[in-house]
């Protein structure tokens, strides 16, 4: 488990970068969240991104449903299942949590072709259906 602030800092490491976790298939969306989480928590997702939110996560993340009313936190991944993504779903991990009506979103293969880096994108919550929030270990305080 680490840090918010080692998170934060992976993220910035991902943005351009070519995500493949498993070898397969290039560079999925889902190849970015499961990085995330595994160097994170060190649990491995499995399974296609609209079932991301069925992986046990052993206490260590809370799952999200999405509301009107719900605005993501940076390092929350985002779980799309509806519309579009009906058939396998896309995820990717909040950059930026923004506000109701959208967020800035990390995120692999939105175009469907697995040949980009991770890159942003602000994404409108369209087929957004779920946030899987990692828990944090606590930060290193020094005492004099």
């Amino acid at each position: 488990m680490k840090t918010y602030s080692e998170a934060r800092s992976r993220l910035r490491w991902y943005v351009g970068r070519y995500i493949d976790f498993d070898g397969y298939w290039a560079y999925q969306c889902m190849d970015l969240a499961v990085d995330y989480i595994y160097w994170l928590l060190d649990i491995r997702m499995w399974g296609n991104a609209k079932g991301a939110i069925n992986n046990d996560f052993k206490n260590m993340a809370t799952i999200y449903e999405n509301t009107p009313s719900f605005v993501p936190q940076v390092g929350d991944v985002a779980v799309f299942r509806n519309g579009i993504y009906k058939q396998y779903g896309h995820i990717g991990i909040v950059y930026n949590s923004g506000n109701t009506n959208q967020f800035l979103i990390l995120e692999q293969n939105f175009d469907g072709n697995a040949n980009t880096p991770a890159s942003l994108r602000w994404d409108n919550y369209y087929g957004c259906t779920h946030f899987i929030r990692p828990h944090y270990k606590s930060e290193n305080t020094t005492s004099k």
